[in-house]
This record gives C-alpha cells, sequence and structure tokens, in this order.
C-alpha cells in the first residue's frame, strides 16, 4: 500500500471520526443522529418529572389549605353543637322535673329525649369530622400515618 492507502485506513479505522466537544460530549459522525435524540429523550424526561412534582407540591399546598380552611369552620361547628347539646339536656331536665311535679305529661318527656339524643349524636359526627380534619391535616403535611 502507498502513503495515501496507509493514512485513509488509519483515517477510517479506531474512533477517527469522533468528534469530541467537551466532557463527556464525544459523538461518532455516524452516530449522532441517535445520541442527540437520546439527549432530546432525557431532556423531555427530566421536564416531565419536574411537571410531576410541580403538580404534586400544588396538591401538597391545596389538601393543606383545604384543611385549614375545614379546621376552622369544624371548630365553630363543634361549638354550636356543644351549646345546642347543652340546651336539649336543660330541656330534658325542666321537661322531667315538670312531669314529676304531675305538670306535663310522659310525651314532653320521650319528646326531649329524643331531642337531647339527636343533639348528642349531632355533636359526637362533628367531632368525628374535626378528629378526621386533623388525620388530614396531618397527612397532608408529610405525616405518614402510621402510629
Amino acid at each position: 500500500m502507498g502513503f495515501a492507502s496507509d493514512t485513509l485506513t488509519g483515517l477510517l479505522s479506531g474512533g477517527s471520526f469522533n468528534w469530541s466537544g467537551g466532557v463527556g460530549a464525544d459523538y461518532s459522525i455516524f452516530s449522532g443522529g441517535s445520541r442527540r435524540a437520546t439527549v432530546d429523550l432525557r431532556r423531555a424526561e427530566q421536564q416531565g418529572a419536574v411537571a410531576s412534582n410541580e403538580r404534586s407540591i400544588q396538591t401538597g399546598f391545596r389538601e393543606v389549605a383545604d384543611a385549614l380552611a375545614d379546621k376552622g369552620t369544624l371548630a365553630d361547628r363543634v361549638a354550636a353543637n356543644q351549646r345546642n347539646f347543652a340546651a336539649a339536656n336543660d330541656t330534658l331536665r325542666l321537661v322531667t322535673a315538670r312531669y314529676r311535679e304531675g305538670l306535663d305529661p310522659f310525651l314532653n318527656v320521650l319528646d326531649a329525649q329524643r331531642s337531647a339524643y339527636a343533639a348528642e349524636r349531632n355533636l359526637v359526627a362533628v367531632r368525628l369530622a374535626q378528629t378526621r380534619n386533623g388525620v388530614t391535616l396531618y397527612r397532608a403535611l408529610g405525616g405518614d400515618g402510621v402510629a
């Protein structure tokens, strides 16, 4: 072989068509398109992961805000139901005393009992909602719910 042939052989062998544009930027002329596509794919995957994380963060903020808003209204509802329960028990006590003195029929006592039990049931339901709200807030703030 002549000089040109040896030079051409050396040119075509052993990565002579590689281009190095900096640290880790080694592209072969013949595979540059697929590597560029891989880089674009990785970039798109990264952007998708960032968007997913942003959605998770926004969802977390929304859940915390909702739980905090519910917490305030639930406290007001518990207070109102406590007053209602106390009033219903006072009514029951007074109606029972009037029945014992012969001033009211027993039907009034039964009605007052029904009202007192309903008020107690409502109070328990609102307290349960308040407890569930506390759990929701704890989880929204990052608690794992494992005791």
